[in-house]
């Protein structure tokens, strides 16, 4: 299967992909606001970095922000440069992560295909991949998580493509791609980024018995590629006052101790621990609605992998791009679900190759599951339709939403039926509900994403405070990293964040008229519901009571001071002002 000697033209195809998934991306990322928990703090370090001109340290309200290296936050930066400061500048580069990955998945999808099917596979592993549902998540998601999913791509492709190259000018090409897009992810991620690459590529070979192949000057190019991508910014990173101890926090306080049960440094606190075994559960709702041709892919891979058959190779290649790095990501000592996203590439491909591989001779069970899968499709486009009706019958629409509803789905439907025209009868059916599902995503989306924009805009609430706040002496008591970004991009204030009641009492007694910003205890369900969609009574709904105040406020309040202000999200979060009452 060298991809220099395969049949099939592959043309037109990524039009195809754009046509289905443009609709889906350009909604997730230009038709809402900034959502916690991540966003807040990923634009704001972006806008930072705009603003005060430093591209080698990415900074959170002032301070060093050194959990990730800075690619997803040069992207960001440069975007709003050239287009202006918006939120939807700065996710533009998402867009084209997306697409960066729908596309080197695709391709590697048709390089590992059979010969007649290379477009078939190349269509059906971007759409399989890019509608999981964590895979929707990250691309639509302002992180650095979408600019590592795609890098990660580039390098399985290259990977691939580099060990069947046969000619010096096509292994010089593809070795450069794999080292800058080992770099580019690990600029996106840290170390983390070469985690399924390195597994993928040193388990594929060591399969084939090929790993005599780690010794050839291809890979020893790659790896110089890698450096010198990688090396320069290293190299001003520890040339800063305090180097040292940055390049600490990157790769020791987030790279080795997230892996290895070590200790971090003594003020860094790493979150997301434990993650156990938990993940292993979520796996099957990750990948929905897929779920059950994922299981029926594997299996028709266990079938391949017992056999003598030309796609032997080809499936030990998406094994090993996905075993080894979920057993490592569930064996480490924390992990969020997004970390899985990447390992999830070869299992797409995988899929691919099943629907590709066995159009003409799905066996009984093959059939059964993607009829199901088909089946599960169509229930969920249902209930995605109900949805959205339910909600635009609360919440109203407006002609920008219309007009977004009928361009995603004319622009879906028309790529559907492009994409069943191109493909075997017996994958028409997974095709044609595949559309249908994206159709229902789309308007779902349009429809639900100005409610959450209403309970997740807490840069309104920061903008309504701002007055006040900037009339006082104001601090942080245990803010978070969201409330911290919004101050700071928001309204460019950027308070002292204490955490203890020492630190309050030593503020109190160097400025009586100091004042704490605290978030408060979160509203009941019943009143999140009213205060997203008044016209739903929920005077007979049962409530659970609100919990007792947060330790924080009995902290302050410990110390005499009261709540002068407070200002609140819809639905969301709700903030208090503490302080010394001044006296009549």
């Amino acid at each position: 299967m060298n991809p220099r000697q395969l049949s099939e033209p592959m043309r037109g195809w990524p039009l195809l992909v754009l046509m289905l998934l443009l609709p889906i991306w350009s909604v997730g990322l230009f038709h809402r606001g900034i959502w916690m928990p991540d966003e807040p703090r990923e634009y704001a370090i972006g806008f930072d970095m705009l603003t005060q001109g430093d591209l080698l340290i990415p900074r959170l309200a002032g301070d060093p922000f050194l959990e990730k290296p800075p690619l997803a936050y040069w992207a960001q930066s440069a975007s709003m440069h050239l287009f202006g400061v918006s939120v939807a500048a700065a996710r533009l580069p998402n867009l084209l992560w997306a697409l960066l990955a729908a596309l080197c998945i695709g391709m590697l999808a048709g390089d590992l295909a059979p010969d007649n099917r290379r477009t078939q596979a190349a269509v059906l592993a971007a759409l399989t991949f890019a509608t999981m549902l964590l895979a929707l998540q990250v691309q639509m998601w302002l992180a650095t998580d979408a600019p590592l999913v795609a890098m990660t791509a580039a390098a399985l492709l290259s990977v691939w493509r580099l060990m069947h190259a046969r000619t010096r000018l096509p292994q010089l090409g593809y070795g450069a791609m794999l080292g800058m897009s080992l770099a580019g992810a690990f600029l996106a991620k840290n170390g983390f980024g070469l985690l399924v690459p390195v597994l993928a590529a040193l388990g594929w070979l060591a399969w084939e018995r090929r790993l005599r192949c780690l010794m050839q000057w291809p890979l020893w190019a790659a790896a110089g590629w890698f450096a010198l991508c990688v090396a320069p910014w290293l190299i001003a990173l520890v040339d800063q006052p305090d180097g040292i101890q940055h390049l600490r926090v990157l790769l020791w306080d987030n790279l080795v101790t997230r892996f290895l049960p070590v200790n971090a440094s003594a003020d860094y606190d790493l979150g997301h621990e434990g993650s156990g075994w938990k993940f292993l559960l979520r796996l099957p709702i990750y990948v929905i609605p897929w779920t059950l041709a994922w299981v029926a892919a594997a299996s028709w891979s266990l079938r391949i992998l017992r056999m003598p058959s030309r796609m032997r190779s080809a499936v030990r290649f998406c094994v090993a791009a996905t075993l080894p790095a979920c057993l490592v990501l569930l064996l480490s000592r924390t992990g969020r679900d997004v970390y899985f996203t990447p390992a999830l590439l070869g299992g797409s491909v995988l899929l691919s190759l099943w629907l590709t591989a066995c159009a003409d001779s799905f066996s009984r069970v093959d059939r059964l599951m993607l009829t199901v899968t088909e089946r599960a499709m169509q229930v969920l486009a249902v209930l995605l339709a109900i949805a959205t009706i339910g909600l635009l019958a609360l919440l109203g629409f407006d002609r920008s939403s219309l007009a977004a509803m009928l361009a995603s789905a004319a622009s879906v439907l028309v790529g559907t039926y492009l994409a069943r025209q191109a493909s075997d009868p017996a994958l028409r059916g997974i095709v044609g509900t595949t559309g249908v599902f994206l159709v229902a995503l789309g308007l779902f989306e349009v429809a639900v994403f100005p409610m959450i924009d209403r309970a997740e805009n807490v840069g309104a609430l920061v903008v309504h405070a701002e007055a006040r706040l900037r009339s006082g002496r104001v601090a942080l008591y245990c803010g978070d990293e969201t409330i911290r970004a919004t101050l700071d991009y928001a309204i460019g204030l950027r308070p002292q964040n204490v955490c203890k009641p020492s630190s309050v009492a030593r503020l109190l007694r160097e400025h009586a008229d100091q004042e704490f910003l605290v978030e408060v205890q979160s509203p009941a369900s019943t009143e999140r519901i009213e205060e997203l969609f008044p016209a739903v009574d929920t005077s007979r709904w049962k409530s659970k009571s609100h919990a007792s105040a947060p330790a924080r406020l009995a902290d302050l309040a410990g110390l005499d001071l009261q709540p002068l202000a407070d200002w609140s999200v819809t639905g969301g979060r709700r903030y208090a002002l503490y302080g010394r009452k001044p006296a009549r």
